[in-house]
């Protein structure tokens, strides 16, 4: 069973960092893709989520997530897809989307970035597949 771990507010400044040296472009495409995609989205705070298998292990998986008094609205028209869900649903479809985008950008000028992203995305999809808003999760991305 994975368990997701809220990032401490100490550590916080290292979540983009573990993630990549690309750091700065990761955080700035998340913000990218909320503003394109979640509805009404003007910025906000955002947790900052890692994934354990159990206590003992490491991180099996790293997301963000928009703090809200309710659920979030993603709308792609890239598929006709328009779903409610939690702050934790769409963060994960985010993240899953961004990890994506990454692996496809660095395909050809960057193989092993691009494996290391690719990985990112299935240790999150894992993850995606047992929520129990893995329906709306997965039409937003298919």
């Amino acid at each position: 069973m994975i368990t997701e771990l809220i990032v401490p507010e100490n550590e916080r400044c290292t979540f983009y960092p573990s993630i990549s040296p690309r750091f700065i472009h990761i955080e700035a495409y998340c913000y990218h893709l909320a503003s394109k995609y979640v509805d009404g989205y003007n910025g906000g705070y955002w947790e900052f989520v890692e994934l354990h298998k159990d206590s003992s292990s490491g991180v099996v998986g790293r997301y963000a997530s928009l703090v809200t008094n309710g659920t979030v609205r993603l709308v792609n028209p890239m598929n006709y897809s328009d779903v409610t869900l939690s702050s934790s649903a769409a963060g994960i479809a985010l993240f899953m989307m961004l990890y994506s985008d990454y692996a496809n950008i660095l395909h050809k000028s960057k193989p092993d970035e691009c494996e290391y992203f690719s990985k990112l995305y299935f240790q999150l999809k894992d993850y995606a597949c047992e929520h129990h808003e893995s329906d709306k999760i997965f039409a937003f991305l298919d």
